[in-house]
């Protein structure tokens, strides 16, 4: 039963064993969140790629989890938000209030889908892909927690959102849900939480506007939009955050910690010049540091490391022997 995108099955991994993939598909340019103003350039750069004609790359990245268990290939990723809801949000004065508010629409994207949208990506190379081996009750584990997520009562992958927490079946992001379910499988279990960075927020540019798309629940801590003014877009983008007084700590998962994290472990694999180690972030930001730690210690546990279908998707494949 085939349920792998061509791409990924050009990395013929060893038959007779039993993989769980990451596949990880970065934005155009990096989502920086280390600083107020770090983080008003990177929403001016992704704004700009809205408005651009660049359909290439998902706009904030995208995790897609992949399995070979026995015979059989499957592929998942959680999306939301496809009417562009926040962006038509931050048209009409709601500023930052998006960027923490969950959209309705959310769904588990299944293969076909999957693979109609980024096979011609990952031939290019344009992914971070890491195929881990784990054993036969690991990786059907990783599908019963999918199968568990998926029907929960509560119904958590239709909520699109930075801050639900996927273990408590709130919903979550493409990120947050893909950690989730490898979770299950044993991967990365003790460096997850490496992944969350706490970020400042401006008070003043979260605001309630005019119209409220259909299927978003915002996230209004007062609870109430009339004590909340309109943000103009180019209040938004083009005033120094850092200047705004009063800031809002909030915890998100970082794309860039993680992508940054699964990165280094290729040191050694692929040249220097390989654009994952160069796009990936240094040691200057000390949560990026720790992510990279807390990757590598659990990494340990797979010395045997090679690189799949070199010259195409260019996988990192970790074996424990």
């Amino acid at each position: 039963m085939r349920e792998w995108m061509p791409a990924l099955m050009s990395l013929n991994l060893p038959s007779g064993r039993d993989y769980v993939l990451l596949v990880y598909l970065p934005p155009q340019d990096r989502i920086d969140l280390r600083t107020p103003e770090n983080a008003r350039r990177s929403l001016i750069r992704v704004a700009a790629d809205m408005f651009s004609d660049r359909q290439t790359m998902p706009k904030l990245g995208h995790l897609i989890i992949g399995w070979r268990c026995g015979s059989l290939h499957g592929l998942v990723s959680q999306t939301g938000e496809e009417s562009h809801q926040g962006l038509h949000m931050a048209l009409q004065g709601w500023g930052l209030t998006p960027f923490l508010s969950t959209f309705t629409d959310g769904r588990l994207v299944p293969a076909g889908e999957i693979t109609q949208r980024f096979d011609a990506l990952l031939e290019e190379g344009a992914a971070l892909v890491m195929a881990v081996r784990v054993s036969a009750g690991e990786c059907e584990a990783l599908r019963a927690e999918l199968i568990r997520y998926s029907t929960h009562p509560t119904r958590p992958a239709r909520n699109y959102s930075l801050l639900a927490r996927p273990e408590r079946y709130e919903g979550g992001g493409c990120l947050s849900v893909g950690l989730h379910l490898v979770r299950a499988a044993g991967i990365l279990s003790s460096a997850v939480s490496s992944f969350t960075r706490v970020v400042e927020l401006p008070e003043a540019m979260f605001g309630a506007g005019r119209e409220l798309p259909k299927g978003v629940r915002p996230h209004l801590p007062t609870g109430r939009t009339e004590e909340l003014r309109a943000v103009p877009l180019a209040r938004l983008l083009l005033r120094d955050w850092g200047s705004t007084g009063a800031t809002r700590l909030v915890r998100v998962p970082d794309p860039e910690a993680f992508f940054s994290a699964l990165a280094r472990l290729r040191h050694g694999k692929v040249a220097d010049d390989d654009w994952r180690l160069v796009r990936a972030m240094g040691y200057d930001d000390a949560m990026v540091q720790q992510a990279a730690v807390s990757v590598a210690r659990w990494a340990a546990e797979y010395p045997v490391r090679w690189i799949a279908d070199p010259d195409g998707v260019s996988a990192l494949v970790l074996e424990p022997e």
